[in-house]
């Protein structure tokens, strides 16, 4: 019964072969199992076994016939896959794809992120106390500056000084937490932050389907910008 909720809960689409010289194959055991963590070499993927259904980033992967399969992806993984590095590579892929057709936008200011280093501090209640300082309440202002300035840039054409002041303005608003990060004494980790800008924005298929089974009415159809922790 536990597969059959997660089934009956998951997020379902259906890809065609149909104008493809390649066919899915079917068989009497048709069903495979799909993970990103757990590739085709790993111990648990060993022939005759696949990974356990109920793994959060599991789906099922089920050939209808030579033309048409059916894909069940878990509900929790497909409300957040953008955790994964490899949905990371996925949205660098497309960005690399839209810089081919146009230049990205805002590319000082994502050189700038990517060259600094970030501290971030490891205990609760530090988090607590920088979010609530002055200081640190730039950083929320200038991401809801740039997040306008995405949102418009479709219907308005390239700014270049306004990306130049943000670039600017990120520069001054890092150097000051960062060093009053330092001077607080807080036991911090060093993190390199990967950003993007993509023209047009990234959209996620399984994102879009959920908010059209929920009958959502007031939602972006993209994401006008993604950033990657690492470290």
């Amino acid at each position: 019964m536990m597969h059959c909720t997660i089934w009956t809960e998951g997020v379902r689409e259906i890809i065609s072969a149909e104008d493809s010289s390649i066919k899915f194959i079917v068989s009497d055991h048709p069903i495979t199992i799909y993970n990103y963590a757990s590739p085709p070499e790993a111990r648990i993927c060993r022939y005759p076994n696949d990974p356990t259904i109920a793994l959060k980033a599991s789906q099922t992967i089920f050939p209808l016939n030579c033309n048409f399969c059916l894909i069940l992806t878990n509900l929790e993984y497909a409300k957040d896959a953008s955790t994964s590095i490899f949905r990371w590579n996925e949205i660098t892929a497309h960005r690399q794809r839209q810089a081919a057709r146009s230049s990205a936008p805002l590319y000082a200011l994502a050189q700038r992120i990517e060259s600094e280093t970030f501290a971030f501090p490891k205990g609760i209640p530090d988090i607590e106390t920088f979010a609530s300082e002055a200081t640190f309440a730039a950083y929320h202002k200038l991401m809801a500056d740039i997040f306008r300035y995405l949102c418009r840039l479709g219907d308005h054409r390239p700014k270049p000084n306004l990306e130049a002041h943000l670039a600017a303005h990120f520069a001054k608003v890092h150097s000051t937490t960062q060093t009053a990060m330092r001077k607080s004494g807080a036991d911090t980790r060093p993190a390199q932050i990967s950003c993007m800008f993509p023209l047009g924005g990234i959209q996620d298929n399984n994102v879009n389907r959920l908010l059209l089974m929920s009958s959502s009415e007031r939602h972006l159809p993209n994401v006008p910008m993604a950033f990657f922790i690492n470290g």
